[in-house]
């Protein structure tokens, strides 16, 4: 039996880096759209110093005024102690978090697997995909980072975020030429109910 494969400039592309989304925008620029290849994204290592600014600012502001005011107090001093444990703890569990999520993109479906201790996948079917948003807060643009947003009108996912993607990679297109292609094969249409 004779077979012959075909390799895909994108096919089974690992987005995660700069040079990977140079190689995946030099491709989608061609207008070359495999739409048989899997997409796999995994956040950017960035993403996590990404959350918003305030937050940490007041996280920071908290622990240096108990600090400051209850520095004679021991009963506070341990108080402090533990709630800067609860801090670094929260902030390891959502590195841990985002670099446990991988989304995989084919010509059917979208996959989004996530969690540290235990895992769940949401599987949404292409066509089901409605609409697409990309976020960016002043964090996010100076790390040059993304959030993508896939609207669907699935019953159990209706957004899937996909989070840490380089600002540079040219996503929604790709992924709104899989959700034509699909809606053409199984000849699906939107309707919108108001």
């Amino acid at each position: 039996m004779n077979t012959t494969t075909t390799s895909s400039p994108i096919a089974n592309t690992y987005i995660s880096s700069e040079s990977q989304v140079e190689k995946f925008s030099e491709v989608s620029k061609l207008g070359v759209q495999d739409l048989s290849a899997e997409i796999h994204i995994k956040p950017s290592s960035k993403t996590h110093w990404a959350i918003p600014v305030r937050v940490r600012v007041i996280e920071l502001l908290l622990l240096v005024f108990s600090i400051y005011f209850f520095s004679e107090n021991y009963m506070f001093f341990y108080l402090v102690f533990l709630s800067l444990l609860f801090l670094l703890w929260k902030d390891l569990y959502r590195w841990l978090y985002l670099r446990s999520c991988e989304w995989t993109i084919t010509n059917e479906e979208i996959y989004q697997k996530s969690g540290v201790f235990s895992t769940v996948v949401d599987h949404i079917e292409m066509y089901r995909v409605t609409d697409y948003k990309e976020e960016q807060n002043l964090m996010m643009r100076l790390l040059k980072i993304k959030k993508v947003a896939l609207i669907s009108n699935d019953r159990l996912t209706k957004v899937v975020w996909i989070q840490g993607v380089p600002a540079s990679t040219p996503l929604i297109s790709t992924i709104r030429a899989r959700v034509e292609a699909c809606r053409a094969n199984k000849r699906v249409s939107e309707f919108f109910h108001n």
